[in-house]
């Protein structure tokens, strides 16, 4: 999770694994939840868990720690964002400590200007915090959050596997929509 969306209080990831290309039953994968800024994500298949922390002005992700089964930090990576422009967001991952000078940068392009739509993740580096040579085509639902997330081999370009996120709103896109029509009449 890039962007933290303070609607968002729980969040199930289904991960479709890939047999010769094709995508086969979808298992759990995670569960999110969603607190003041920060993200707890338990990842049952891998038996670690993630704790996000996003930048209160941006809510971009800032940092991200990486438990293992035991409770004991494996990794701790920081994220700043270095370029903003219409059409792409460009962050800097940096690896246990804040750092100025090395790291590994990430562009985030949309397929459609003003950062709404879809959008593809890539880095300059071959090993990032998604893993060693990975690519990213992310898709959004009506509310603007990651739905679904392909996962892609940098290398010849091949599907790996994909996660399909559902989220659980304080308010739900029906409620918005009700409260929109109470405030505001039916124009």
């Amino acid at each position: 999770m890039l962007f933290y969306n303070p609607n968002i209080r729980r969040k199930i990831t289904y991960k479709r694994p890939l047999i010769f290309g094709k995508p086969q039953e979808r298992v759990l994968y995670s569960y999110s939840i969603f607190e003041n800024l920060e993200v707890i994500e338990i990842v049952f298949d891998e038996k670690i868990t993630n704790k996000y922390q996003y930048n209160i002005e941006s809510k971009f992700l800032d940092s991200l720690r990486v438990y293992d089964r035991n409770n004991e930090l494996k990794r701790k990576y920081f994220f700043d964002i270095t370029k903003q422009e219409d059409n792409f967001l460009e962050f800097k991952e940096s690896y246990f400590k804040r750092d100025n000078q090395a790291g590994c940068y990430g562009k985030l392009l949309y397929e459609t200007s003003g950062h709404k739509g879809n959008c593809n993740l890539t880095f300059h580096r071959v090993d990032s915090f998604l893993g060693y040579k990975i690519k990213l085509k992310i898709f959004r639902n009506n509310c603007g959050d990651f739905s679904v997330e392909e996962y892609y081999s940098e290398k010849n370009d091949e599907l790996q596997y994909i996660l399909e996120n559902e989220f659980e709103y304080f308010e739900s896109e029906l409620e918005v929509r009700a409260k929109n029509i109470l405030r505001n009449g039916w124009n």
